[in-house]
């Protein structure tokens, strides 16, 4: 199994459909990286580094790439998803799918921010059509539930509820469910709740 070494606090990770590259989010260099694989989602296949998308302070590019936690993909891979902790959710727009290069990447100008109501969001997911969107709240113990009028447009977003997961978990910091949607299943820092 390969390491990524030199990159501290990997917060998040997420695959191309149909794996052959791998982007992790870390939140000590504030970069999202991208990686190829020489076989589809084997990490102990060869392992190539691309162009990683990188935070530059207080510039009007790429300040917004911070703490980087949770990362998602829209279904044709031409927009990333990006939520930094303390609530904010980012959307790029990517002119060559699944390319995080700052050559397709939008510059944060052109980027869509929604702050999301809870302010501790650690991870998120969407359903498969991209109309509803599930964020972890870890500090209050809850899933907040948005819906999207638009499929994996964030400038659509509504909150619809929050469920409390407090019986269940006391950190929770990812979430992800079953390719039917009728289970969710719930990372906190040592556990996975169903």
């Amino acid at each position: 199994v390969n390491t990524i070494n030199n990159r501290n606090f990997v917060r998040g990770i997420a695959f191309n459909t149909d794996g052959s590259k791998m982007f992790v989010g870390t939140v000590v260099t504030d970069r999202i990286e991208q990686f190829t694989l020489s076989v589809p989602f084997d990490l102990s296949s060869t392992l190539t580094r691309g162009t990683p998308l990188l935070r530059v302070p207080n510039s009007a590019d790429r300040d917004d790439v911070n703490n980087p936690y949770s990362l998602q993909f829209n279904t044709d891979g031409t927009k990333m998803f990006f939520a930094k902790y303390g609530g904010d959710l980012f959307e790029f727009s990517l002119s060559t799918a699944f390319d995080i290069s700052p050559s397709s990447a939008a510059v944060d100008d052109d980027a869509v921010k929604k702050t999301l109501s809870n302010g501790n969001t650690t991870g998120f997911v969407f359903n498969a059509d991209g109309t509803k969107l599930f964020a972890a709240d870890n500090g209050n113990n809850q899933i907040d539930e948005y819906s999207l009028s638009t499929g994996f447009d964030l400038s659509t977003i509504n909150y619809v509820q929050r469920i409390d997961i407090s019986a269940e978990t006391e950190d929770a910091r990812s979430l992800i469910f079953n390719p039917d949607g009728t289970t969710m299943f719930i990372l906190e820092k040592e556990e996975v709740h169903e």
